[in-house]
């Protein structure tokens, strides 16, 4: 099996026939859509034209439309939303877990920081703080 040239969301599109057909249509028509343009009548009308199973059957009578709400007491019970709510804070933590690891570093600069995080390196600049002011007052004393 060779190696794909595409990776991501088109690799999907380039599996199947229909992607491939998809995605050459949507080229054509973002090269020429003046060429697509003219040819819409044309197959508006062929489309039209072509008669469907649903279009020979004038005989069926229109039926109403049910819509279905529920009872009352089909309401979803406490341990349902318990379990739907672990079901998405878990998700959220695991979308955020793999956004941490994987994303550069540039993008996780935009999310927020950790408590220990930010204990860590304020105690590193305030020891380096401390350090430049020892190193300044000794080069001030050895002046005098």
């Amino acid at each position: 099996m060779s190696a794909g040239v595409a990776r991501g969301p088109l690799q999907l599109l380039l599996q199947s026939a229909a992607g491939q057909y998809g995605i050459i249509v949507m080229g054509v028509f973002t090269m020429f859509p003046e060429k697509v343009q003219s040819f819409l009548p044309v197959i508006q009308k062929v489309l039209l034209e072509v008669s469907s199973p649903l279009a020979l059957q004038d005989n069926i009578p229109n039926l109403p439309i049910i819509i279905h709400t529920g009872n009352a007491q089909q309401a979803r019970s406490i341990t349902s939303n318990l379990v739907s709510y672990l079901i998405s804070s878990g998700a959220v933590c695991v979308v955020y877990l793999a956004a941490t690891n994987a994303l550069p570093t540039g993008m996780k600069e935009m999310l927020p920081v950790t408590r220990k995080f930010f204990e860590s390196t304020t105690k590193a600049l305030s020891l380096a703080v401390v350090n430049v002011r020892e190193v300044v007052e000794e080069q001030i004393l050895g002046l005098t």
